[in-house]
C-alpha cells in the first residue's frame, strides 16, 4: 500500500506541477507554493499525535469487511 500511494501522490504532485507552470505563475510562484505546502505537512506530521492502536475499536466486524471489500470491488470496476 506504501508503494501505490508514493506513486499516486507523485502523480498528483507532477500533474499539479505541470498544470501551475502552464498558468504562466512562474517558476519562483511553483517552488514557493510547494515549499509553503511541504513545511506545512511536516509540521502537522510533528504535531498530531500518531495512535496505531486497534484495541479501542473492538473486534473485527466481518460483514463490515465483507461489505467494504464488495464496495472497492464495485468502485474499481466502474472506473474501467
Amino acid at each position: 500500500m506504501g508503494l501505490a500511494s508514493g506513486v499516486m501522490l507523485t502523480v498528483a504532485f507532477l500533474s499539479l506541477i505541470d498544470k501551475a507552470l502552464g498558468m504562466n505563475a512562474g517558476c519562483y510562484t511553483v517552488v514557493v507554493g510547494f515549499v509553503i505546502g511541504a513545511l506545512s505537512i511536516m509540521t502537522l506530521d510533528a504535531k498530531l499525535p500518531h495512535v496505531f492502536s486497534f484495541k479501542e475499536y473492538g473486534p473485527v466486524n466481518e460483514r463490515l469487511v465483507k461489505t467494504g471489500f464488495a464496495c472497492k470491488v464495485t468502485f474499481h470496476l466502474s472506473v474501467i
